[in-house]
C-alpha cells in the first residue's frame, strides 16, 4: 500500500515539474509571436491578425478525420493522406480522453482539434510533412496560427484570419514543420 502511494506521489510530482517547465517563460516554452493578438472571443475580426496559409499540392475535396483514446501514457494520431501526425507525450492527459483529428477541406493545410478548448498539463506535438504541400525553397519562416472557426478561413484566397502566431521548427529544406499544442481549437500553417 504505502509503495502504491509512493508512486502516485511520484507521479503527481512529475506532472507538476513538467508543468512547471512548460510555463510561458521557460526555455521550452513555445514562443508566441509579438503580432498576436490576446483578445480571442471578442468576434471582431478587428482583433485578428490576417496571415497567408500553407497550400496543398491539390486542394482536398472533403474533411479527412482521424481518431484514438489516448491517456496518461501517452499516444499518437495520424493522416497518412495528409502526412500529418499528433504525437501526445506521458502525461499530458489525466485520464482517457477521445482525441479527434480533421484536416479542413479546401486549399489551405488547416486542421481542426478535438476536444475543443482541451488544454494539456504537457505540450502535444504537432507534424506536418511537407511534401503534399505547395512549401518549395524559398519559403518564408513558417508558423501555426490558431484560428477559432472555420470561418476564419478565406480558402479561395489562401488566407486566414488567427488569434494567436505560434513558432515551430522545420520547414521546406528538412520537409516538415512541427509545432507545440497547449490547447485545442483549430490551427493553420502560415507565414
Amino acid at each position: 500500500m504505502r509503495s502504491k502511494s509512493f508512486l502516485r506521489s511520484l507521479r503527481l510530482g512529475l506532472a507538476a515539474l513538467i508543468a512547471a517547465g512548460c510555463a510561458t517563460d521557460s526555455a521550452t516554452a513555445p514562443k508566441f509571436s509579438q503580432e498576436a493578438s490576446t483578445a480571442r472571443g471578442s468576434g471582431s475580426r478587428d482583433d485578428l491578425i490576417k496571415k497567408n496559409g500553407l497550400l496543398w499540392s491539390t486542394e482536398l475535396r472533403r474533411d479527412v478525420s482521424a481518431s484514438a483514446t489516448i491517456g496518461p501514457r501517452g499516444g499518437k494520431i495520424t493522416i497518412a493522406s495528409t502526412g500529418f501526425e499528433l504525437t501526445v507525450p506521458p502525461l499530458a492527459v489525466t485520464k482517457d480522453t477521445r482525441f479527434t483529428v480533421t484536416a479542413v477541406a479546401g486549399r489551405m493545410v488547416a486542421y481542426e482539434f478535438e476536444p475543443h478548448g482541451t488544454r494539456f498539463l504537457v505540450p502535444i506535438i504537432a507534424k506536418q510533412n511537407l511534401a503534399l504541400t505547395k512549401s518549395r525553397l524559398p519559403l518564408p519562416v513558417l508558423l501555426a496560427g490558431y484560428f477559432t472557426y472555420r470561418y476564419d478561413l478565406d480558402q479561395s484566397n489562401g488566407t486566414g484570419y488567427v488569434s494567436e502566431l505560434i513558432d515551430g521548427a522545420g520547414g521546406a529544406a528538412l520537409g516538415s514543420f512541427v509545432w507545440p499544442i497547449n490547447y485545442f481549437s483549430g490551427y493553420m500553417i502560415c507565414w
